[in-house]
């Protein structure tokens, strides 16, 4: 089963609603609902998640703390 946490799927949910251009008559649940199958399924689904949010994937080494 993927590893992923609840933090991942409102990333990817916040990325669906964007690409359907961020409408007040916004559904949550179906982003919501979405991400978590695309995030929880081992198929080909993981390459629709992976072009929405290639951030969550594969951070850049921009994102890692040098302190």
């Amino acid at each position: 089963m993927p590893n992923f946490t609840e933090h991942d799927i409102r990333t990817l949910a916040y990325k669906f609603w964007q690409e359907r251009g961020c409408p007040s008559n916004n559904l949550p649940e179906e982003d919501w609902k979405k991400a978590e199958r695309i995030l929880m399924s081992d198929t080909d689904e993981m390459e629709i998640a992976e072009s929405a949010a290639p951030d969550l994937f594969n951070p850049s080494a921009d994102d890692t703390s040098n302190s």
